[in-house]
């Protein structure tokens, strides 16, 4: 358990919880041995055979913005800059066991662990941490307060515009949703996510060495 605390106007303080990190034994021997870990992407996270982890909505994001009666929706492509790394906030050998692993291990300090990650990207831009949340709802809705952008224009230009504006409106409604959202039928492996975004993209996999991540985690024997 690791708590930061921030003193602004009124002292704060943020729980952080254990997470667990399934994997194969050899793979955490590795780790723990010489911080041997690799990193996947959105793309690979769509790739995986295996019902538990395969999930082709992995990298795109549905939703519907509505300012009274206007309205605007579409899919929008996300993650292709971000190295992500999945655990889980419960520890449960069931769940190991339907991912197909045989190890897993703690990281005590999960945003010391990711910070500690961050120093071995190149082009480290930022990164981002948190729970996933799951639903069915597709599209995701968002109530905007203010107004959406007009139809779709006519000029090349405008059209440039347009797409620019939409752009930003839809991040700035939907923030980081897109990254932390799934279906409910992945809800028991209450995930949860550590990401790094570099500069461009990222390929389908990264395999680093950072020791310095080793202490904020411990090995389960």
């Amino acid at each position: 358990m690791t708590i930061y605390s921030m003193y602004i106007t009124k002292p704060w303080h943020i729980y952080f919880p254990v997470l667990f990190r399934y994997l194969e034994q050899e793979y955490i021997d590795a780790f723990f041995r010489d911080g041997s870990l690799r990193l996947s992407s959105f793309k690979q996270f769509a790739k995986h055979k295996d019902e538990a982890r395969n999930d082709w909505g992995e990298g795109k994001f549905v939703f519907e913005i509505t300012y009274e009666k206007t309205m605007m929706s579409g899919i929008a492509l996300f993650g292709g800059e971000a190295y992500v790394l999945s655990a889980s906030l419960v520890e449960s050998r069931d769940l190991m066991n339907m991912f197909g692993y045989n190890g897993y291990f703690k990281i005590n300090d999960p945003a010391g662990f990711g910070i500690a990650i961050s120093s071995q990207l190149a082009g480290f831009s930022r990164g981002f941490q948190g729970p996933c949340f799951y639903s069915d709802s597709r599209p995701i809705k968002y109530a905007s307060e203010k107004p959406v952008l007009e139809p779709w224009p006519e000029t090349e230009e405008e059209k440039e515009k347009w797409g620019d504006e939409s752009q930003q409106m839809m991040h700035e409604e939907t923030k980081l949703d897109p990254y932390f959202v799934k279906a409910t039928r992945y809800a028991s492996q209450n995930e949860y996510r550590l990401l790094w975004c570099i500069s461009g993209n990222v390929d389908n996999y990264i395999d680093i060495k950072c020791p310095e991540a080793i202490k904020f985690c411990t090995k389960i024997t």
